[in-house]
């Protein structure tokens, strides 16, 4: 912690060069800067751990800089010295990037305008896709908007790994562009932001972005396509390299968001996987979801593998079809499950014409929104649709109560043979799936037995070929909305070996078989041994082993 914080007004002024007396945390040096020329110094001098703090005003734009490196722990920070009063940056309506930055780690960039240009409002990248990527680069607090007509984005990232992109807001960004292009870009996180009055995207995860997690935003008529996952990217500026992968995008999340109005909620194209789950969709006037081929070259994969999950979806009569399917995809491998589905203008008329069959779904049901006339899109606390959709507000939390009833402790199994395994499970909405495991070692630890069971209360289980006497089972009982209770067997079963015993002679002798008929009823005139013959039919004084 500094007693003493240096207030500059670049990195070579002798003018407004003050000390001031503060007590802040983290910033090795403050650095105040007013006008544009003294903020492009400062960025070109800052060092980790240094803070530049943006005075309120207009500053014009069409900065480039490159290779500002922070370090963990010591970010480099641009924000605003009063974030109250965010400054602006401001092309006049002229061509150009606003701000680009390129080769960055350890980055802050906070509580900024960005507006009126005709390019991105701001560009951070790793300086060509050969290049190692920048990273470690957090966005909060910016509003960028009027970005002309074109394919302007109002956030680009290209080649970006580790980044977040929290609580802006994106108005009539580019024509052409998305409110955030990622470009090659991974392990990142876009949350909590608006994107209102777009043209084409809201979001768009494209040119091998992957383990993108789109979390928490609202979509207001955002476009074409609010989100897409994929697109067209030219092969040269694919990270990683397009001849190493397949797909424009990969394992991307969209969930926790609200989409209003706007011609299609979300986009699959040329895109492998993707989870869309508990999204709240209101009222597309085309379509709901698309799945779409649009990169040209042969290489790449159909679109395929998406899960659309757990969403409240609500259309009117309007709607041309729920799922938009393009020529060239994989839309069988699409899974549906348990979306809640209501058409307005026709309740009986709710269950949507999809790729493949729904498992779970809810039909023609009002999920009962606080106000949808003023698109207060929160669920009220008497819906039937808590869990379902966007609002998290009134999420399922509670996990369901579950109790092992079988094999509970005591039991003399054996390896090889069968038992029942029984248990009890409840949950305040449904007990999706059921998971059993088996321990050999009382309970210090678990193997699976299966995954996945419907909650039926019973399973056929064929026992293990290991004896033990400390076997115990566990069942642990899932909802969908991803709460989970287990319970295991109170106490220690055995399961015994079920092969023959082997056993050794302590020697032979020879016995005298008396009484009954030959082999149906011997009796032997010795005792207190079992005694094993060698013949199958044995006359008396037959050779036989006393053991």
């Amino acid at each position: 912690m500094l007693s003493a914080v240096d207030f500059v007004a670049s990195s070579d002024a002798t003018e407004g060069q003050t000390e001031v007396d503060f007590d802040f945390a983290a910033a090795s040096r403050q650095v105040v800067v007013s006008t544009r020329a003294e903020f492009v110094d400062a960025l070109k001098a800052a060092q980790p751990g240094d803070e530049i703090l943006v005075a309120p005003g207009n500053y014009a734009g069409k900065i480039w800089v490159s290779n500002i490196h922070g370090q963990a722990g010591a970010s480099i920070v641009i924000r605003a010295l009063d974030p109250l009063r965010r400054p602006v940056f401001d092309n006049g309506n002229t061509s150009g990037q606003i701000l680009q930055i390129s080769r960055a780690s350890y980055l802050e960039v906070r509580d900024l305008i960005f507006q009126n240009t005709v390019g991105n409002g701001l560009n951070i990248d790793d300086g060509d896709p050969s290049d190692p990527p920048s990273h470690d680069i957090l966005i909060d607090n910016l509003l960028v908007r009027n970005l002309g007509t074109g394919n302007h984005d109002g956030i680009k990232l290209s080649g970006v790994d580790k980044f977040r992109v929290t609580n802006c807001v994106f108005e009539a960004w580019g024509t052409g562009g998305a409110g955030i292009d990622m470009v090659g870009c991974h392990d990142g996180v876009v949350e909590g932001s608006i994107f209102r009055n777009g043209v084409t995207k809201g979001i768009q995860a494209k040119g091998g972005s992957r383990d993108v997690l789109i979390l928490g935003n609202r979509f207001e008529n955002a476009g074409l396509r609010a989100v897409q996952i994929g697109g067209t990217t030219d092969l040269y500026w694919f990270r990683p390299a397009a001849s190493t992968i397949n797909y424009e995008a990969k394992d991307i999340t969209v969930e926790h968001n609200v989409f209003i109005g706007g011609q299609s909620a979300v986009a699959f194209v040329n895109s492998e996987g993707g989870l869309v789950r508990n999204n709240t969709i209101y009222r597309p006037t085309k379509w709901i979801f698309r799945i779409l081929h649009e990169q040209a070259d042969a290489g790449f994969i159909d679109s395929r593998n998406g899960v659309i999950q757990r969403n409240i979806i609500v259309w009117d009569s309007s709607l041309s079809t729920a799922v938009n399917i393009g020529s060239g995809t994989e839309p069988a491998t699409f899974r549906f499950v348990e979306n809640w589905w209501y058409n307005v203008s026709s309740p009986a008329a709710s269950v949507p014409v999809l790729p493949s069959p729904e498992t779970g779904g809810v039909y023609g049901i009002d999920p009962r929104f606080q106000n949808a006339s003023t698109y207060d899109l929160r669920l009220r606390h008497d819906s039937p649709a808590i869990g379902y959709g966007a609002d998290r507000s009134t999420a399922d939390t509670t996990a369901p109560v579950v109790q092992l009833t079988s094999p509970n402790g005591g039991q003399n199994l054996t390896t090889g043979g069968s038992t029942t395994i029984t248990w009890t499970a409840t949950d305040n909405m449904a007990v999706a799936s059921v998971d059993l495991y088996y321990s050999a070692d009382g309970g210090s630890t678990y193997t699976l037995i299966v995954a996945g069971l419907s909650n039926s209360g019973s399973y056929a289980w064929t026992l293990p070929a290991t004896a033990t006497t400390q076997g115990r089972v566990r069942v642990v009982a899932r909802d969908a909305a991803g709460n989970s209770a287990a319970d295991a067997s109170d106490a220690n079963f055995t399961v015994a070996d079920a092969s023959p015993t082997s056993v050794a002679a302590d020697g032979f002798e020879t016995g005298t078989l008396t009484g009954g008929s030959g082999w149906s009823d011997p009796a032997w005139s010795s005792s207190g041994h079992v005694y094993i013959v060698t013949d199958t039919a044995p006359a008396e004084g037959t050779r036989h082993a006393r053991l």
